[in-house]
């Protein structure tokens, strides 16, 4: 009876460590989909958008992820 209970914790805490894997992912998504990222450079956008500058920073910037 020990072992069935033991295989079920274990069992039970490997599902939940697959499902922490879910927020890293969704907080990325939100950030470069869905707000952040896009609300602040469409901001950026109208106000710097004809600045050459800008628009050489905004090339060679990673947007999130840095190296990529």
């Amino acid at each position: 009876m020990d072992t069935v209970k033991l295989i079920n914790i274990v069992g039970f805490q490997t599902g939940w460590q697959f499902v922490t894997l879910i927020s890293p992912i969704f907080v990325y998504l939100l950030l470069t989909k869905v707000s952040g990222i896009n609300m602040l450079e469409t901001s950026a956008d109208e106000k710097w958008g004809t600045d050459e500058e800008y628009q050489r920073y905004k090339r060679e910037t990673p947007v999130l992820l840095p190296f990529t």
